[in-house]
């Protein structure tokens, strides 16, 4: 092969490899979360499985350059990256950040419930594993404030979140008039000598004692058996039964009459 022939094929090698070039699709995804290693494995881990895809996460830039031989390619990555919980600003209009969080742009309902009765973690437990099965519900209680707050999509989800928060023996003061904090405790406010009381949440000994304390400041009640675990405990004295439940209720427990 002569000079010239060689420079020919030299430069048509280098032409073909330019249009390969430019027919790669590149783009710059900005202001993500990368907060430490951990967050740009999961992101090298998540474009790797794009078959074609490239991508260089920068935890310090937070940003991610995806690279790929099409356009469609590059939108399957940030489709991955988008659906393992990443998320920023694309510098491509051909490439979009299509996030289906199933926001129906509705407002969020919220209630706090304050004086719960939360003197640590397992009451703590307790009162989120309560509202957890109540389906659009999430909650917070906070041991310090003695505070739950639950959010919900609408006043009817939060209600029966609220429901079940009282149904696991806990009771507290609702910040919405229109939420209400319902305990059927059975009560007919009548005087008793005896009165067997079941589901008050009983999970330490500090449950015990606000148990023993509250029902201290009732008339007429001499002893109650409340101990830890308890499915249930007896009240014994000369009382009236509306008290005793609104003594517990006070102190930020609940419970219903055993019939």
């Amino acid at each position: 092969m002569n000079t010239k022939s060689l420079l020919l094929s030299l430069v048509a090698s280098l032409t073909l490899v330019s249009l390969a070039q430019a027919e790669d699709t590149t783009v710059t995804i900005s202001d993500v979360h990368l907060c430490c290693g951990k967050c740009v494995a999961d992101v090298n881990k998540i474009v790797a499985k794009v078959d074609g895809a490239t991508g260089i996460a920068d935890k310090t830039a937070h940003t991610i350059v995806l690279t790929a031989a099409s356009a469609e390619t590059v939108q399957k990555a940030v489709d991955a990256l988008v659906k393992a919980g990443f998320y920023g600003k694309s510098n491509n209009d051909g490439i979009k950040i299509n996030s289906e969080t199933g926001a129906k742009g509705e407002k969020v309902q919220t209630l706090k419930i304050a004086n719960v009765h939360l003197c640590c973690g397992s009451c703590v437990k307790g009162a989120n594993k309560a509202v957890a099965g109540i389906d659009g519900a999430k909650v917070n209680a906070d041991k310090t404030t003695q505070i739950v707050e639950i959010t919900g999509p609408d006043k009817a989800t939060v209600q029966k979140a609220a429901d079940a928060l009282v149904k696991a023996g806990f009771f507290g003061e609702s910040s919405d008039p229109s939420i209400k904090m319902v305990a059927n405790t059975g009560a007919k406010g009548e005087k008793m000598q005896t009165l067997k009381i079941e589901g008050v949440h009983l999970c330490c000994p500090k449950c015990v004692k606000a148990v023993h304390q509250a029902l201290k400041t009732v008339p007429g009640v001499t002893a109650d058996t409340a101990q830890k675990n308890a499915d249930s405990f007896t009240v014994t004295g000369d009382f009236n039964d509306t008290d005793v439940f609104a003594a517990l209720q006070k102190a930020g427990l609940t419970g219903k009459e055993v019939q």
